[in-house]
């Protein structure tokens, strides 16, 4: 709670919507929309409502508008990136995230940002094409709200998934695909541990499980297993990298002994000890 950094990357995670205008063209040109999983995309196909709508080659000014819409409300910080030609970060401001009551701006505000973004850059509205309109909306939206959960694998996307969709309360930060981590780490083992460290302690503390009794327990977890504290991962590693995680177990065991953090509290005939720290 009182790392600032910490808190910058579950910031970072929360508020970030990424736009793909690529995907988002192909699909209104072809008349896909609603689909509900993400490996045919293609069980709805309307092509008399396809809309050739030129998106990549005008996101300068798709970006433009939605910087008009968005941006008005932040701090000075430039909230719409492009990340390439056909990629746009969107950063939702601060201020609408502390009103809200979890996490959901960052989809809700970058879709409907968009839907008016593109209807001003093409001259769409429900009076002149309606059919056009409702093309677009589907495209980003998916069958969103008859269904719950925006077409997965769709032109709109966030490091989150929608909270409607999430199982149990405060879990949002777990609910990361694990290739989205990879990426961010840039397949760089402790460097993905770290950032998963951040992540579900994020969710832990959200959740309430770091409270009271077991706060040093995750603090301690974080520091040592997470950031690799005192090169204990390493170290583990290392000593057991021919051998199982039994082997891990007891390595772990064997140092704190060492180290003079558990002590041997009750022993039983067969030579079995159960060990305890030394302010427990």
């Amino acid at each position: 709670l009182y790392n600032p950094y910490m808190k910058k990357v579950l910031d970072l995670f929360k508020r970030t919507a990424f736009i793909d205008l690529a995907k988002l063209e192909k699909c209104v040109k072809s008349g896909r929309a609603g689909w509900e999983t993400s490996v045919g995309q293609d069980e709805i196909q309307m092509p008399w409502y396809g809309r050739d709508f030129p998106m990549v080659e005008r996101s300068e000014e798709i970006a433009e508008r939605l910087k008009e819409k968005i941006a008005k409300y932040g701090d000075g910080g430039d909230l719409v990136k492009p990340l390439s030609s056909d990629i746009l970060m969107v950063t939702i401001p601060q201020r609408m995230m502390e009103v809200s009551t979890g996490r959901d701006p960052a989809l809700t505000w970058t879709m409907v940002a968009l839907c008016q973004a593109v209807s001003e850059v093409f001259n769409l509205n429900p009076e002149t094409d309606p059919d056009g309109c409702n093309m677009v909306r589907g495209a980003i939206y998916g069958r969103y709200p008859q269904s719950p959960e925006i077409h997965p694998g769709g032109p709109v996307f966030g490091f989150l998934k929608q909270s409607n969709v999430v199982d149990g309360l405060g879990r949002g930060f777990e609910g990361i695909m694990i290739n989205h981590l990879v990426a961010l780490a840039d397949k760089r083992t402790m460097d993905g541990v770290a950032l998963t460290t951040i992540l579900e302690q994020g969710a832990q503390w959200e959740m309430g499980n770091a409270l009271g009794w077991f706060e040093r327990y995750h603090l301690l977890g974080s520091a040592y297993q997470g950031f690799n504290a005192n090169n204990l991962v390493l170290d583990l590693v290392r000593e057991n990298r021919e051998g199982t995680i039994g082997d891990v177990a007891y390595s772990v065991v064997g140092r704190a002994v060492e180290d003079g953090v558990i002590k041997a509290q009750k022993n039983f005939p067969s030579g079995y000890k159960i060990y305890a720290t030394n302010d427990y």
